[in-house]
């Protein structure tokens, strides 16, 4: 090979390295994540046998999925806010000076007819009982 002929072939030489170099980085890149297991059949298989030991409710199904997911740390875990149902203080007030008039609370012989109770901020109250 001559001067001009060698260095034209080193250089198309360098050109399908360089690609097949860029080719091979792609592949890399784009490869799907391994599969645990050995073939698309086995992975249907153990699918099918999944899917028909769910139950045939889609709402039943949804939450056994769910589960499934924050058990194996797929999803978060849901953190269930209790609701609790509170009273207005007007109605609370209501109900303890309904209790606390004569006509409807009273006395029974032989026993005291007022309880003294201790406020949050401190305060000593007597109630009627």
């Amino acid at each position: 090979m001559s001067g001009a002929s060698l260095t034209e072939f080193r250089s198309k030489a360098k050109l399908h390295l360089r690609k097949c170099r860029e080719n091979k980085i792609k592949r890399l890149i784009n490869k799907p994540s391994s599969s645990s297991f050995k073939s698309r059949q086995s992975f249907s298989k153990s699918l099918e046998k999944v899917k028909s030991s769910l139950p045939n409710c889609d709402r039943k199904q949804k939450v056994v999925n769910q589960h499934l997911a924050e058990k194996f740390g797929l999803v978060p875990k849901s953190k269930h806010q209790r609701i609790t149902l509170q009273l207005a203080d007007k109605l609370k007030t209501d109900v303890h000076n309904f209790y606390q008039r004569d006509d409807i609370s009273y006395q029974l012989p032989g026993k005291r007819d007022t309880v003294v109770v201790k406020d949050d901020d401190g305060k000593i109250l007597t109630y009627q009982k």
